[in-house]
Order: C-alpha cells, then structure tokens, then sequence
C-alpha cells in the first residue's frame, strides 16, 4: 500500500509542561489523503468487475462509490526544547481514513446488491524537530517540522453480496511496515497558554512495499499471502 501525499490537516493542539525544557502535545484533527493506488485497484477496479459480472449474466446495475479522501488523525508529542523556538522529540499517532462501493441491479430478474468497504490505518513512531516562532503583539503561532520513522499500515475490507434470498459476505485483513517520513508547516492561534487552533500543511509519505493478509475467510485468498493487483503488482 503506497502513501505519498500532500496532506492538510485541521489541527486542535493541546500541550502539556512538564518542566521548563519538556513538555506534551496532543494534536489530531480531519486530514486529507491521496491514495491513488488503493483507489484505483479497489474502488474503480473492483466496481468494474462487479459491474462486469452482472453484464456477463445477462443483468445491469449501477453503483456509487466513495473513494478515500479523508480521514481522522490523531498525534502525540513528546518533545524537549534546548530553545524557546526549537524543540527535539519523538511522535507517533494513529491516522484512519475509509471508502466504500455500493453496485445494486438485477440478475434473472432477482435484485442483486452488493456493498463493501475498506478502513486503513497508520500507525507511525518517528523522532524529529520542530521550530516554532511566537508573532510579536499577537496569539500567531507559525511553525515548521520534520520527522522521520517507521510506518505501521493495516487494512481491513469487507464485501457483501445480497441476494433476495440469500446473502454472502467476505473480510480480508492485510498489515504492513516500512519507513515514515512527515514534513510540515502549521499556522496556530493560541488561546489559551495550553491550547491552540490551527492549519497545517505538508508532505507526508509511507511507502509499503508489502501488504500481507493477516485474517480472512475468503477462500481464494490465504493467510500471509502479498496483497496484489488484477496484473500481479504489489498494491
């Protein structure tokens, strides 16, 4: 599963002091995702072949899909502060973000509706640098940063095929690690000494190599087996 994305997150920060030098963060937020080849192989492709198969039969159908674009993040900080505008650290969170089909038509007559959907997620442990700089006479935060780690990834997908009088289901659970960079830039308004509201915009990339099926109950489909495409690709 391949991330590399310009994100832009609504952020809410909440920071902790435990001391002078060290202190907390909480952040999270709705950020947007581009997951280009997760949208491409599953949502677009797969409803194609849905839509194909009802053809084949001799049925048509249409469908509606709602393709990843966005999701909830949520970050924390620990981080040491050698200088008031500068501070060293260590981040890691937990970023979800979902799509999800629905094909509904008929088949010999028989209204035939099938549906799914795929959540992924991100967990990553990372260490870098933040600067922040205080805008003289007003509440202004701006701020840059960069971190760089691993990337935790999991997904889990579920399709659903409804017949009149019967139903059939699947689930297909996949995991993933590889390196984890993030590189930003943030515009906050600080309204209380602890809190702050803001904008933050950046690059942020997690490439996984390698998807492997951790759980299903798909029978074509084996546990610790390489997610791929329709042509043998990694996804």
């Amino acid at each position: 599963m391949k991330k590399s994305l310009f994100v832009m997150i609504f952020l809410t920060l909440l920071v902790i002091n435990l001391s002078a030098e060290f202190n907390i963060g909480i952040w999270g937020g709705w950020t947007s995702v581009t997951m280009k080849d997760v949208n491409e192989n599953y949502f677009e492709n797969l409803v194609n072949l849905v839509e194909g198969i009802y053809a084949l039969l001799g049925g048509s159908a249409t469908s509606s899909v709602n393709k990843m674009g966005g999701g909830y993040i949520l970050g924390v900080d620990f981080m040491y502060s050698p200088f008031s505008f500068l501070s060293l650290g260590i981040r890691t969170g937990f970023l979800s973000a979902g799509g999800s089909f629905k094909t509904t038509g008929k088949i010999f007559s028989t209204d035939v509706i099938t549906d799914g959907y795929l959540n992924a997620s991100l967990i990553p442990l990372s260490a870098g640098l933040v600067s922040h700089f205080l805008i003289p006479k007003t509440s202004i935060i701006f701020g840059t940063g960069v971190f760089a780690g691993l990337g935790f990834a999991g997904t889990e997908m579920k399709y659903n095929i409804n017949y009149t009088y019967s139903n059939n289901s699947g689930i297909i659970k996949t995991s993933g690690t590889d390196l984890f960079a993030d590189i930003f830039c943030r515009i906050l308004y600080k309204s209380l000494s602890f809190l702050s509201f803001g904008l933050q915009a950046g690059y942020r990339i997690c490439n996984i190599k390698e998807m492997k099926v951790t759980e299903t109950n798909v029978s074509n489909i084996e546990k610790d087996e390489t997610v791929k495409d329709s042509e043998g690709n990694l996804i």
